[in-house]
């Protein structure tokens, strides 16, 4: 059961599956061991690159907006048509700032901060110096690292803003990542007192581990676990608060159910070896540690870990 439970993101093997290459954005590796017949080909830096069919219209029927308003500007010059009304310039720009905000967000959901920076930038219209459109650019800043620039933005902004349930999350976050956990966890708890959900609860959480209060803090996981049971990141800080509380068997028992959900999380597989070696399961802890090696190479601690793993192993 432990084992199955270990397997690493399939993402990167269903193309492989297919005889394509995954991409390099894609979590996982490709397990060419699990079947017979699979080569792991040289991967392409994405498919959203990729030339080919992909649900948009054929290239000869899709219209530029820019180059549109261009040829009805070029009409106008011209004298064959009237000039654009004000109604229709603003019904114009609000339609393309509409489409920039879903193009935002989407960049958000793949992490592409500073990509939604540059198109938040091209905003034209009210949206533009909008609380949600300043919200975003800090949510963007906190991503990319800067979080005393995200801090900056988020204090310019007035408290009593209609996004101030918003605000105060992202308060709460710059206030983690600028190594003010007890702040974070402050602001956060007025919210849970004001009635906010489990997300905040979770954040909480976060809060309240990074500050060692540990026990508050698998509380607050436990009850925002209690609304969503089946949230990856929740059972992951859930099974690291609980090691650090010594409580290695817990740990490995939400670890597992994290992985099962998140495969593609190192942090993950890392708790979950950890929780091993702690218990004294030294081949199952190889086992976790090499998944999150394989999927963050680069992560120095980790390959430590496998090491240290490999050696209580053998002994």
């Amino acid at each position: 059961r432990r084992r199955k439970s270990l397997l690493a993101d399939p993402t990167g093997f269903e193309p492989a599956i297919l005889g394509l290459p995954a991409a390099a954005d894609m979590p996982g590796r490709v397990l060419v061991e699990a079947l017979d017949g699979i080569a792991e080909l040289p991967r392409v830096p994405s498919w959203e690159s990729v030339l080919g069919e992909c649900g948009m219209h054929p290239a000869d029927v899709r219209v530029d907006p820019e180059e549109a308003r261009a040829a009805l500007r070029q009409l106008v010059d011209l004298g064959y048509i009237d000039p654009p009304s004000e109604d229709d310039e603003r019904s114009r720009r609000d339609t393309v700032d509409s489409n920039r905000m879903q193009l935002v967000q989407s960049m958000l959901h793949w992490r592409d901060f500073a990509g939604a920076l540059e198109v938040l930038a091209q905003l034209e219209g009210e949206v533009r110096d909008s609380a949600g459109a300043a919200l975003i650019r800090a949510q963007c800043l906190l991503g990319m690292g800067q979080a005393e620039a995200a801090m900056a933005l988020l204090d310019a902004m007035p408290s009593d803003s209609r996004e101030r349930e918003a605000l105060a999350r992202l308060r709460a976050a710059a206030a983690l990542a600028t190594g003010r956990p007890a702040v974070a966890a402050e602001q956060l708890q007025a919210l849970v007192a004001a009635g906010a959900g489990a997300d905040v609860r979770a954040m909480l959480g976060h809060a309240q581990a990074a500050a060692g209060a540990l026990e508050d803090a698998e509380a607050s996981f436990g009850v925002a676990l209690a609304a969503e049971p089946e949230d990856p990141e929740v059972l992951g800080a859930l099974a690291s608060v609980r090691l650090r509380r010594g409580d290695a068997e817990g740990a490995l028992d939400a670890g597992l159910r994290a992985a099962s959900l998140r495969m593609n999380d190192p942090r993950i597989h890392l708790t979950v070896g950890r929780a091993f070696a702690a218990l004294g399961e030294h081949a199952e802890a190889v086992t976790a540690l090499t998944v999150c090696v394989a999927q963050a190479p680069a992560w120095e601690e980790a390959a430590r870990e496998l090491e240290a793993a490999r050696r209580a192993a053998r002994a």
